[in-house]
C-alpha cells in the first residue's frame, strides 16, 4: 500500500510537472496582453468606484471614462519622456565631434605605445604586429573617423 501511495504521488508530481511546462510553454506568449489588462483595470478601479460616486453614471461608463483618462495620461507621459530623450539625444550629436576630437591625443600615445610593444617581439612576429597596428591606425584620423561616421550614422538612423 505504501508503494501505491508513493506512485500516486510521483505521478501527480509528474503531471504538474507537465502541465507548469505546457502553461510555460503555450500560455506564456499569449499571456502579457491579459496581464496588462488586469493590471490597468486593477490600478483604475478606485477611480471607477471615485467616478461612479461623484457622478452617479453606470459602472460601465465610469470604467470607460477612467481606463480612457489612464491611456491619455500614459500617452502624455510617453511623450514627454520620448521628446526629453530626443532632446538630450542631439546634444549628445553636437557634442560627439569635440569629443571624438579629444581621442586624437590619447589615440597617438596609444599607437605609440603599441609600436613600441611591437619592437620588443620577435622578429617575425614584431613585424607582423608592427604591420598590424600601422594598418589599425592608417587613415586620416585611423579609427577616430570610423567611429564618428559609425555613431553619426546610428544617431540619424535612430532619429
Amino acid at each position: 500500500m505504501d508503494e501505491k501511495k508513493w506512485l500516486r504521488i510521483a505521478l501527480w508530481a509528474l503531471f504538474g510537472a507537465l502541465a507548469g511546462w505546457a502553461a510555460f510553454r503555450f500560455l506564456l506568449p499569449i499571456a502579457p496582453p491579459f496581464v496588462i489588462g488586469l493590471a490597468v483595470a486593477a490600478l483604475c478601479d478606485p477611480a471607477v468606484r471615485f467616478f461612479r460616486g461623484r457622478t452617479g453614471l453606470p459602472r460601465w461608463a465610469c470604467a470607460g471614462l477612467s481606463v480612457g483618462l489612464f491611456y491619455v495620461l500614459l500617452g502624455g507621459a510617453l511623450f514627454l519622456l520620448l521628446r526629453r530623450a530626443g532632446i538630450e539625444l542631439v546634444g549628445l550629436c553636437r557634442q560627439i565631434p569635440a569629443i571624438l576630437s579629444s581621442l586624437a591625443g590619447p589615440a597617438a600615445r596609444l599607437h605609440e605605445a603599441l609600436l613600441r610593444l611591437a619592437s620588443r617581439a620577435p622578429d617575425g612576429l614584431g613585424t607582423a604586429l608592427r604591420s598590424y597596428v600601422e594598418r589599425l591606425f592608417s587613415g586620416s584620423a585611423g579609427w577616430v573617423d570610423t567611429l564618428n561616421t559609425k555613431v553619426f550614422s546610428a544617431a540619424t538612423d535612430f532619429l
